[in-house]
């Protein structure tokens, strides 16, 4: 059946071809070895990308393309990053149906590539150069999502996790892909010291795409956002190693059977123990994150090829706390929160991913691959934490003698967590999809299959004893846990989806680009017996009335303009569909959503420098939402559509050489969201004046009323962000760098821990973050010290985490002092902390 699917489209494809002239131009190097993903241009408007076999092809119109070889014009340009940039010209004379050219590319060394704002215009996806970003610094170590964090749409306020939420949605509704295979969250992860190291390792990255809303068919079926990666195949042999105070990491790449075979491996380790001790729980931290990638491409012929991906990690989080201090509260009540702890943690998290890719070229055209994947992931989440703690008063009489020490106790109290929960997972995916390139169309189609397996552990509770006052009791004088989940769940399902999908570029007689993308895709989950066809479309084109002459024959387009809407489903993963006391929902629906996207990219010059300009205005219709609750990282799902909502906004980013040479970029974001849970009533404390009031209000509860909430902010309506990365040098020392990364969030919504989402109308405080990094280069063109002979390049680098040393804080603890007053007391992240490590490669 496989087989006829690619025939049927084989088929159609080539009916649907109606050019003249096909030009399949083979990109080699020495030794004849293929060279991918190399960009070729032919008069600035049509343009390719070489496939993984080094060839693309070019169709024109024939008598359009006869006249541009007699003008002299008919000329296609070639760059790589690590090839001399090469014009080919074709000469007057007739041409046959088909022409087929080899090209050989001359190697050029690299001192320093830097990123221009240049890029594939139009097409709504933001690209992140792995290059470029390499340098951010970042106390997770992971400088790719430190990168993300400052993109369009965008929003993370944790900078030991790797989750972030785009345009409202949650941390559940991002798609991750590397080499086409899909990436999955950690289950039972509940604060970002427990992450470790992400998925992704930047050193084996060739490129980075996001799309923070709109994307095409091609991509999955969730509610948000796609970040698409893929790793290198290398053109040579080479490594290098990184050795921190945060942890270190060795990788090599290797070509081998004249190019027939490749790979690129690397072992990671992190141990920030020494980060972690900034936070406010002091006690003994002994995490330990390790990760080992490796990524093959064996080529069999000019024709076919197998990719093998494998990945392991071993994230293991073990803490002893001692003791915990908070300072919180305002002038007019300054408040302290001790703690003395007893017990422990031991928390293990392991996960391994493989996959093996075929791809087939029976001609240049025409791309086919089959795609077998294995994810499995075991977790394990232990403790029991006693906490006995203490709430005072703080003196904040500028002129007593006692300024700063304890006034008075408001009360006392203690609580015990206890956690035995174990999860395993297996997801098994099968894949086949074909890519047929005419013209200056792109037809591609897909089907996916996933075999689900889940196996859950619940066993967690907590017992608080607020003040001595607030010991639960029922009637038979037995205790009442506050949150009790006792579960064992088991799943076994299958997915099914696909996609067709067509990308059309045109020009119109006034030279005027269009793009259209069209597709659709389905999907069928039988855990819920759900069905869904999601179609989407985007049109952008970049008009003639904007436009840079810079010769008599060449046109350069400035501005362009992209429409996107489209239809996105998410059917349940399993974390949706247990509800909060821990049970599952098998008649839970998808998630849904509609996506209208309105963008432009301009370019400009400022001081002489290229720029960009992207803007993009947004509505999302969202029905059938499952809500939850945000705990740090951990989200607790109310397991029922409950819900319907929105989110519009607008982003913006200013991404170019704001000091030449070197790549930074603003962005600014402002959005909102909301939910209006169905039939949902409200009690509301009043005072004596009919006034809302709460228990930690000075202001006596008199009274309780009904109402309905009516649209609620989401947990992630953060309304404000403001993001940016600047490199600079010095001008006369240009082997001294500094990078800057600057976080600028509005608080978020959070209430106390009832469940009831009407409740959450509190704002947490403004998240402020600076990072800074200084670098010096210790191999240059003019400088090699013996001691690095064997390496291209190295350098050695501080960097200064929460500079300012901001309070950011990521949660709340909520406690009762002796009256019964509520009191939310704030659970900081990282303080000011610093990182030196030193970077070789050869």
């Amino acid at each position: 059946m496989r087989k006829s699917l690619w025939l049927l489209f084989i088929v159609l494809a080539n009916t649907a071809l109606a050019q003249d002239v096909s030009i399949a131009i083979k990109l080699t190097q020495k030794g004849n070895i293929p060279i991918p993903y190399a960009y070729l241009s032919y008069k600035d408007s049509i343009r390719f990308i070489s496939n993984e076999q080094g060839v693309a092809t070019f169709e024109f119109n024939k008598e359009k393309f006869l006249a541009d070889c007699d003008a002299g014009t008919a000329i296609v340009a070639i760059s790589h990053i690590a090839f001399r940039d090469t014009l080919v010209k074709f000469l007057p004379g007739t041409y046959g149906k088909s022409q087929q050219l080899n090209i050989e590319l001359k190697s050029r060394e690299l001192k320093e590539v830097n990123i221009t704002a240049k890029q594939k215009k139009n097409d709504g996806v933001q690209r992140i150069s792995a290059k470029t970003i390499e340098f951010i610094p970042t106390a997770s170590g992971d400088f790719i999502n430190a990168a993300l964090s400052t993109q369009m749409g965008v929003s993370s306020t944790n900078e030991l996790s790797a989750s972030y939420s785009v345009r409202g949605g949650s941390y559940d509704e991002n798609l991750v892909y590397v080499n086409g295979i899909e990436v999955y969250r950690p289950f039972l992860v509940r604060a970002g010291q427990q992450e470790g190291l992400s998925f992704i390792n930047g050193n084996m990255v060739e490129s980075i795409d996001f799309s923070a809303g709109g994307f095409s068919a091609v991509y999955g079926d969730k509610l948000s956002s796609v970040l698409d990666v893929k790793y290198k195949q290398p053109q040579s042999n080479g490594g290098g190693f990184e050795i921190g105070l945060l942890g270190s990491e060795v990788f090599l790449e290797n070509v081998m059977a004249n190019g027939k075979i490749s790979q690129i491996s690397a072992v990671r380790f992190r141990r920030n123990r020494s980060v972690l001790n900034g936070l406010d729980t002091k006690g003994e931290y002994n995490p330990t994150f390790v990760d080992a990638q490796s990524f093959w491409t064996f080529n069999l012929s000019n024709k076919s090829s197998f990719n093998l991906l494998g990945q392991f990690s071993s994230n293991t989080y073990n803490f002893t706390p001692t003791t915990r201090e908070t300072e919180f509260g305002g002038i007019q009540q300054a408040l302290k929160f001790t703690v003395f702890f007893d017990g422990q943690e031991q928390s293990k998290f392991a996960s391994g991913t493989t996959a093996l890719q075929y791809n087939y070229y029976p001609n240049p055209r025409l791309k086919l691959t089959q795609s077998l994947s294995y994810f499995q992931t075991r977790e394990r989440e232990n403790f029991d934490i006693v906490g006995q703690y203490f709430l005072d008063e703080l003196d904040r009489n500028a002129g007593s003698e006692n300024f700063g020490d304890v006034l008075q106790n408001l009360g006392v109290g203690g609580y015990l967590s206890h956690a035995r929960n174990e999860i395993n997972a297996n997801v098994i995916g099968y894949s086949s999809t074909v890519k047929y390139t005419y013209a200056r169309n792109t037809l591609s189609a897909g089907i996916n299959y996933k075999r689900e397996s889940i196996s859950d552990q619940i066993n967690e509770w907590e017992y608080i004893d607020s003040a001595d006052f607030g010991i639960p009791q029922n009637q038979g004088g037995d205790f009442i846990l506050n949150d009790r989940l006792n579960a064992k769940n088991n799943i076994e399902a299958n997915r099914i989806s696909g996609y067709i999908n067509n990308e059309w570029v045109f020009d119109n007689k006034r030279e005027e680009e269009w793009r259209i993308n069209s597709g659709v895709r389905f999907q069928h989950y039988d855990f819920t017996n759900s069905s869904f066809v999601s179609p989407r479309a985007s049109v952008s084109f970049l008009p003639v009335w904007f436009r840079e002459i810079n010769d008599s024959t060449t046109v350069k387009k400035n501005l362009a303009f992209r429409f996107s809407v489209g239809s996105y489903n998410q059917n349940p993963f399993y974390r949706e569909m247990r509800s909060l006391d821990a049970t599952l929902n098998p008649n839970l629906s998808a998630q849904k959503s509609i996506h209208a996207v309105l963008g432009t990219d301009y370019e400009l010059l400022i001081w002489g420098r290229p720029f960009i300009l992207s803007t993009e205005l947004y509505y999302k219709w969202l029905k059938d939402l499952v809500p939850y609750e945000l705990e740090n990282v951990r989200l607790r799902y109310y397991g029922d559509n409950l819900s319907d909502g929105y989110a519009r906004g607008i982003d913006l980013k200013l991404n170019g050489e704001f000091v030449k040479g070197i790549e930074s970029w603003i962005t600014m974001s402002y959005q909102k969201t909301e939910e209006d849970l169905y039939d949902d009533v409200g009690t509301m404390f009043v005072d004596a004046e009919g006034k809302q009031t709460f228990p930690s209000s000075s202001r006596p509860i008199v009274d309780t009323v009904t109402f309905s909430p009516g649209s609620i902010a989401r947990p992630t309506d953060q309304r404000f962000v403001f993001g940016m990365y600047f490199a600079d040098y010095m001008p006369n020392n240009p082997e001294y760098k500094v990078y800057l990364s600057l976080i600028f969030g509005t608080p978020l919504p959070y209430g106390p821990p009832t469940f009831e989402r009407y409740q959450d109308t509190l704002r947490s405080v403004a998240y402020r973050r600076v990072d800074i990094g200084f670098s010096r280069d210790l191999i240059t063109e003019t400088k090699h010290p013996k001691w690095l002979k064997p390496f291209k390049s190295a350098y050695i680098s501080l960097d200064v985490f929460n500079l300012i040393q901001i309070n950011n804080v990521v949660n709340y603890q909520w406690i009762n002092d002796v009256s019964g007053r509520s009191y939310s007391v704030p659970n900081f992240l990282t303080g000011r902390r610093v990182n030196l490590k030193f970077v070789a490669k050869f």
